[in-house]
């Protein structure tokens, strides 16, 4: 199944790499040294995200090699190839509504985020070393991270257009605007829903109902983030408010439990007995199974018994 799916998510990659490379060759076409710096700021970005997130313990143990290599790519090629294609007919819909005050909003936030959720689930289940909770988090952040720098990629390009002095310069307020008042957005938005994604997949001893619950509710949190901060745009400040009190103190909230769950992992797969999990689970644990008998009585004769003939007896297997 996991080679199966790997297949599945480098194929449609490739077929949405056409769709991605339109958007980014229309924002090439540009003063050559504004293009250039428009590179090298959003080559500046990834590195830094990919630094901090590679030596924190969020970062899979196990990872391989071609792990962020698959979150970057379908962040920047294959959700944005099909946000392109599904934004088109969604934009339509809603101006033909009415909406007009919501059409950023639907727009954006509908598309994007599901797109991104399925690549973060393709990606989870295609590599073997992601079998922690947290492992969707830093998952969902590189590729949110990804989409990010290829639409501060996409819009410095535009801003490079419309400044009447410098291309230059117009690169330059883009990327500082956007990094500033809204860092990291798509990296947030993204985050929820690996995290919650994480949750339903890699915790031990949960019903299917919890599971679903708790990557529905997640997901739905990140939509409604970005919803609310596309609302901004065209009408209010509201998204930044919503964002300033609750999205980004809630981020860091998840990635600081995360970040510390991480640090205490053992290695190992466990559960805590007083937890609440399902019997059957509990019963699988070491604790549960049978202790061994007492050692054998001696041999009635005096001669002691021979090192090698001393069973020995397992320590007590602490569940917590």
């Amino acid at each position: 199944m996991t080679r199966l799916i790997q297949i599945i998510l480098a194929i449609a990659t490739l077929l949405l790499l056409p769709s991605a490379a339109l958007v980014a060759i229309n924002v090439l076409v540009v003063d050559p040294l504004a293009s250039a710096t428009n590179l090298t700021f959003t080559l500046i970005q990834a590195g830094i995200v990919l630094l901090v997130l590679r030596f924190s313990p969020l970062w899979p143990k196990d990872a391989h090699w071609m792990w962020p290599i698959a979150c970057m790519a379908w962040g920047a090629i294959g959700s944005v190839g099909l946000s392109v294609i599904i934004a088109m007919p969604t934009t339509e819909v809603v101006l033909k509504l009415g909406w007009r005050d919501l059409v950023y909003s639907f727009a954006g936030a509908y598309p994007e985020e599901l797109t991104k959720a399925i690549g973060v689930l393709m990606i989870l289940a295609s590599f073997r070393g992601m079998n922690r909770p947290w492992h969707g988090l830093a998952t969902g952040m590189l590729v949110g991270m990804a989409f990010d720098v290829f639409e501060n990629f996409g819009y410095a390009g535009q801003g490079a257009l419309t400044d009447p002095d410098s291309d230059l310069l117009g690169v330059a307020i883009t990327w500082g605007f956007r990094t500033v008042f809204g860092p990291g957005l798509h990296m947030m938005f993204t985050g929820f829903v690996g995290f919650g994604i994480g949750l339903a997949v890699f915790t031990l001893g949960r019903s299917m109902l919890w599971r679903i619950g708790v990557a529905t509710f997640w997901f739905l949190f990140g939509f409604a983030s970005h919803f609310v901060w596309n609302l901004v745009i065209g009408q209010s400040l509201f998204g930044i408010i919503f964002a300033v009190l609750v999205a980004y103190p809630t981020f860091i909230s998840v990635i600081v439990t995360s970040w510390r769950q991480a640090r205490r992992d053992t290695g190992y797969l466990t559960v805590e007995l007083t937890s609440g999990y399902s019997p059957r689970y509990q019963a699988a644990l070491p604790s549960q199974q049978p202790q061994p008998a007492a050692l054998p009585a001696a041999p009635a004769t005096s001669t002691p018994m021979p090192l090698a003939q001393v069973v020995p007896v397992p320590a007590t297997i602490d569940s917590k």
